[in-house]
């Protein structure tokens, strides 16, 4: 995981499509998040709500702020969830989300979070 986004990484992480598997609990989730993860180009992260949850707060910022990135981090790492089960650092990923705080908005940060 680098530091600090380029523009070149940016716009591959833009152009990355996303897709959202839903599935109710005891019916299977996790052997299906295990064959996906058998998929070299797949990854199907532990389960988090953390973009539903930081939605209201965060999806309307336009221009986002060094303020408005530690607040968002300060969230995310509040249960170390992040980082105990995702093991993402939290310096590196400030400093992503800071690095390219001109193109950032909430979609983009959800996705260099799942980067």
């Amino acid at each position: 995981m680098t530091e600090v986004l380029r523009k070149g990484e940016i716009d591959r992480i833009l152009k990355t499509p996303m897709l959202f598997v839903l599935g109710f609990w005891r019916s299977g989730t996790t052997l299906f998040q295990n064959a996906l993860n058998a998929h070299p180009n797949i990854v199907g992260p532990p389960e988090n709500d953390f973009i539903l949850m930081l939605y209201p707060k965060f999806a309307h910022i336009k221009k986002w702020t060094e303020k408005n990135v530690m607040d968002l981090m300060n969230i995310l790492y509040e249960n170390n969830f992040l980082a105990n089960q995702w093991l993402i650092d939290r310096d590196i990923l400030t400093k992503q989300l800071l690095s390219s705080i001109e193109q950032l908005n909430y979609p983009l940060i959800c996705k260099i979070i799942f980067f």
